[in-house]
């Protein structure tokens, strides 16, 4: 199951960033869709963690890191911090992890007073 949810969450963001400029939208549409891909992100890269493909799974979180960085929305900060969790459980760098979780820290106390890291 989870190597099928893999195979479709690829399928996905490969149509997203092949076809992303060429799709009218509305601005309604666009943030929509930039959440669904934020979020299908997330879940390849848990689900690389999860069949053990480590390297897979940091290449993932890193493109996740870079898709929500434009917007500075609660995806980026989710994002950071999902790749700060990687190094924390999986790798156990401490350090990385802790880099990753107040950058995380930092732009939710500043953009979202909801969000707590």
């Amino acid at each position: 199951m989870i190597k099928e949810s893999i195979r479709q969450s690829n399928i996905f963001i490969d149509y997203y960033e092949r076809y992303q400029s060429e799709i009218q939208l509305t601005p309604d549409d666009e943030i929509s869709l930039f959440q669904y891909a934020a979020f299908n992100y997330s879940i390849l890269a848990q689900n690389y963690t999860f069949i053990d493909q480590q390297e897979s799974a940091a290449f993932i979180y890193k493109k996740a890191i870079a898709f929500t960085s434009n917007r500075q929305s609660r995806y980026y900060v989710s994002a950071l911090n999902n790749y700060g969790l990687y190094f924390y459980y999986e790798k156990k760098e401490l350090d990385s992890a802790l880099h990753y979780f107040e950058d995380a820290r930092a732009i939710a106390e500043e953009n979202f007073s909801d969000v707590h890291i």
